[in-house]
């Protein structure tokens, strides 16, 4: 709240990057804030592979925007079928089973598996302006299911963060944890700092990939420190 107090004063709008933040009906955000924007793309936890809920705050600048997006072509059903067919596969490809024998496939073959399932999982191709290929709205089908997706709650605290301390402590890692005084966190990524140590390559072994190729990462800079996050219940460590 005194964050949006102190961007009010100067004049200028808040915006809350909510992405990882929608625990279900009720919560849209700070009610001081001017857009709050909440996430529902394919790596989310409750994912619509697609899509997102905005809480737009200023009546006429909510009907502005909903009148300009009637004017944004709607995606063809076989857009939706081909995500769902795709992420299933990547969902596949990522299971335990297979994981360990796809990285180690990698390494002989000296590439990048983390640079091969990021290229997978990009929402958009490279090249052209970002903005132009936002400009779409979802498939009726697509829809129904952000709408299930929004009416849904989750469980307060996020299984997800169990499942990625455990992950930690059985490693022996320390580590400080980034944002944990935040009330409303699903945890499809958790950012966090942590010291070198030889047990960081040591996560391969545990069934978490180390990687610094997402370009959600944040390059530190204290050569000391490196910033990780987890994504999917997979653990990505970003190195200076």
């Amino acid at each position: 709240e005194e964050e949006i107090k102190l961007v009010h004063k100067y004049g200028a709008v808040a915006v809350e990057d909510c992405a990882q933040a929608y625990m279900g009906s009720g919560y849209y955000g700070q009610t001081s804030s001017d857009l709050a924007m909440f996430s529902f793309g394919a790596i989310k936890n409750k994912t619509a592979l697609g899509g997102a809920l905005f809480r737009v705050k200023d009546q006429k600048v909510r009907s502005e925007i909903q009148k300009r997006t009637l004017d944004y072509p709607r995606k063809k059903e076989s857009y939706f079928y081909k995500r769902i067919l795709k992420f299933f596969l990547i969902k596949l490809l990522s299971s335990p089973p297979l994981w360990g024998i796809e990285c180690m496939i990698f390494e002989l073959m000296g590439k990048r598996i983390d640079k091969f399932f990021y290229g997978l999982t990009r929402g958009f191709k490279k090249g052209g302006a970002l903005q132009e290929k936002l400009k779409y709205r979802l498939s009726k089908k697509q829809l129904l299911l952000l709408q299930k997706r929004v009416k849904e709650e989750y469980p307060l605290p996020s299984p997800n963060l169990a499942k990625i301390e455990s992950v930690l402590e059985l490693c022996k890692i320390e580590y400080a944890r980034l944002g944990e005084g935040a009330l409303k966190n699903s945890y499809w990524l958790l950012p966090m700092i942590c010291s070198k140590s030889p047990e960081l390559k040591n996560l391969m072994s545990k069934g978490v990939y180390c990687s610094n190729y997402s370009t959600s990462m944040i390059k530190h800079g204290e050569k000391d420190l490196d910033m990780a996050e987890a994504i999917c219940g997979i653990t990505y460590f970003s190195k200076n």
